[in-house]
């Protein structure tokens, strides 16, 4: 006798659009794709990619994922979409649905246009992110940071539009750049050190971590000249926003409509300023001010209790285009448990035995595979098919060591194929190895993966 205990291995299907390609799995129900474009001219390795991951409307992941609470179920590859990449969760508001996370490249290599992929929307999934890499500060100094923007073509619309356009650009045009201004008033593009640029076409992101000694309504104001609008943030939440605006409050009138205004009840500790805007020209300044509970407002938030830190002024080498969503249409899988899935748990030579499946259109996906629904075993030398019986499958069929079946009726989401049996014959020379029998199922139409 031949005594063999065999697993079973499953090769899912799906497709999202017309086009065919394959993916990691449809565990994960979408995938974006992403491309870093390396500006430098400079090979690196382990080279930091902060992304800014956004699920409004206008942003860059699929408008319909149910983010999870902490990022747990998010997943990296490279361009070959198969090779992980390590990465690190430097933010993930649920709520707001942002997030800021570190992509690590082993090797970047020069002019480079690196393909990545993100997989997200799986409730199942445990985090696997690491620690994200350190960040160097600045105290008691907010950044200051513009990027080009041509705003002939690029009005942003909100917060997200915002971001996308200010990481659509690179820090390598000299008309525009970074800085930690000593006092926050009247902060101008066109006149920011180390090296003063232009006053026209940029978007301006200031940034800044701010702790408060105590809870109570505490408050952000600023005045700016942003012809495109802008807005102002507290822990991701708007506080004040006028995109489609022409923002500009005369340089000194805080009582100007134009001031934009956030007053909130804050706890005691650190909290995150977000300030951005886009402007075309004739750079009026920026002004910020913060608000004490007693009501005092100030410029100089150290004589409010205030203690300010913000992120060091970066050494990018790259640019960011966030690319298209798919999402899992049809995740076929043999079905593994109950009366559908039925094999022998010993082989005897020259005994037939039977082996019982079905397929299912699990409830990952979100499209009916179309008939046929193709379906092939892999079994052992000296194994012999000797027939095969079940309801709209089509007789299957050997050759060498693959047998072909066909389901002929298309399966909805959630749905199971009617059930197939295979009788095997193990001839005299059949010997079983480990996990020799697998069985692997194809949508017609549809690329697959393993799983």
């Amino acid at each position: 006798m031949l005594h063999k205990y065999f697993s079973i291995f499953f090769i899912l299907s799906f497709l999202v659009t017309a086009e065919a390609y394959a993916r990691q799995s449809c565990d994960w129900r979408f995938r974006t794709s992403i491309t870093i474009n390396e500006t430098s001219g400079t090979t690196t390795s382990n080279y930091s990619v902060k992304l800014t991951l956004t699920g409004s409307s206008g942003g860059n992941l699929n408008t319909d994922y149910d983010w999870s609470e902490s990022g747990d179920d998010l997943r990296v590859f490279d361009s070959d979409d198969s090779t992980a990449l390590n990465f690190s969760i430097d933010s993930w508001n649920a709520s707001t649905k942002t997030a800021e996370v570190w992509v690590t490249l082993p090797v970047f290599t020069a002019n480079e246009s690196r393909s990545i992929y993100i997989y997200y929307d799986n409730e199942n999934a445990s985090s696997i992110a690491g620690t994200p890499p350190t960040t160097t500060y600045v105290l008691d100094k907010i950044k200051f940071h513009t990027r080009y923007n041509d705003d002939s073509i690029n009005d942003p619309d909100s917060l997200a539009s915002a971001k996308a356009l200010f990481d659509a650009q690179d820090d390598s045009n000299s008309s525009y750049g970074c800085s930690h201004p000593d006092e926050y008033v009247l902060i101008r593009n066109s006149t920011q050190a180390p090296n003063p640029g232009t006053s026209v076409d940029f978007i301006a992101y200031s940034t800044a971590l701010f702790t408060v000694p105590s809870d109570g309504v505490w408050g952000v104001r600023y005045g700016a000249d942003y012809g495109l609008g802008g807005g102002l943030y507290i822990d991701g939440v708007a506080m004040d926003e006028r995109w489609d605006e022409d923002l500009w409050w005369g340089g000194s009138n805080w009582n100007n409509s134009d001031v934009l205004t956030g007053v909130k009840t804050l706890s005691a500790g650190e909290h995150e300023l977000e300030i951005i805007g886009a402007e075309g020209g004739n750079d009026g300044g920026l002004t910020i001010q913060f608000r004490s509970p007693d009501g005092t407002w100030s410029s100089d938030a150290t004589t409010l209790g205030i203690e300010i830190r913000s992120e060091s002024c970066p050494t990018v080498r790259h640019t960011i285009e966030y690319g298209a969503h798919d999402e899992c249409g049809v995740d076929l899988r043999i079905r593994g448990t109950g009366a559908d899935l039925s094999v022998p748990s010993v082989w005897e030579k020259n005994a037939p035995q039977d082996i019982t499946f079905s397929v299912r259109n699990t409830p990952q996906g979100t499209a009916t595979s179309s008939s046929p629904i193709d379906v092939t075993v892999s079994v052992p030398a000296d194994f012999t098919l000797i027939e095969s019986v079940g309801t709209d499958w089509s007789n299957c069929t050997q050759v060498g060591d693959l047998i072909s079946c066909q389901y002929n009726n298309a399966l909805d989401v959630s749905s199971n194929s009617d059930s197939i049996t295979l009788t095997l014959l193990p001839g005299d020379s059949a010997t079983v190895g480990s996990d020799d029998i697998v069985i692997e199922v194809f949508s017609t139409f549809y690329d697959v993966a393993e799983g």
